[in-house]
């Protein structure tokens, strides 16, 4: 269906799971929807929308590969004060899922190229990320005091980690803190062919 500006927050409504499949966009995720399920904001020709309510709300947007030369932007809103799972299929991204505010359990990324920032939060007690990635550069940045567990697969360059010391054991790179972190972030790196930093803010 059409895409609906604000979807409301339903009663019962306990998590939400979101599902991006786009082909080309400008994306921009945050959480200043604390009165409304999410809110939206974009020029995408031909988004489509799809919504099943229940306890875990499920909100999807897809879009068919675009030859339009206007920048398709995609701004969208998510409510902070439930718990969300993120799977995004990108084509060509470009942009950065601010998710500081926004207590996420699973982050599935699948990137085609372009260039893409992830601000993690400590809104949650574990996150987890699996990561396939093409010819897109990475930048992701994690808080302070967090740990940090990365499984690396097949990666083609660099991954590197600023201002944390982390030990190599078999197929992982593990923080320090990791053990006595409060917060703790897992990332599974499948496949990449382009650069990943994360950095520790």
């Amino acid at each position: 269906t059409t895409p609906e500006r604000e979807i409301l927050l339903t009663q019962g409504t306990e998590t939400g799971r979101l599902i991006l499949q786009l082909g080309t966009a400008k994306i921009n995720l945050n959480a200043k929807a604390s009165d409304a399920l999410a809110k939206l904001d974009s020029n995408i020709p031909g988004l489509k929308q799809r919504i099943i309510q229940g306890t875990q709300t499920v909100l999807e947007y897809s879009n068919e590969q675009s030859d339009s030369s206007t920048k398709q932007d995609f701004k969208l809103d998510l409510n902070p004060n439930i718990k969300w799972d993120i799977e995004a299929n990108l084509g060509v991204v470009d942009g950065s899922l601010n998710l500081e505010e926004i207590p996420i359990e699973k982050l599935h990324l699948a990137l085609g190229v372009g260039d893409l920032k992830i601000r993690f939060g400590q809104k949650q007690e574990m996150t987890r990320m699996n990561l396939w990635s093409g010819a897109t550069s990475l930048d992701i940045y994690i808080p302070k005091g967090s740990g940090l567990k990365i499984k690396q697969g097949k990666i083609i360059s660099n991954l590197d980690v600023h201002y944390m010391d982390m030990i190599e054991q078999d197929d992982y790179l593990i923080s320090e803190n990791y053990d006595t972190a409060a917060h703790k972030i897992e990332i599974e790196i499948v496949s990449a062919l382009s650069g990943i930093n994360v950095f520790v803010q």
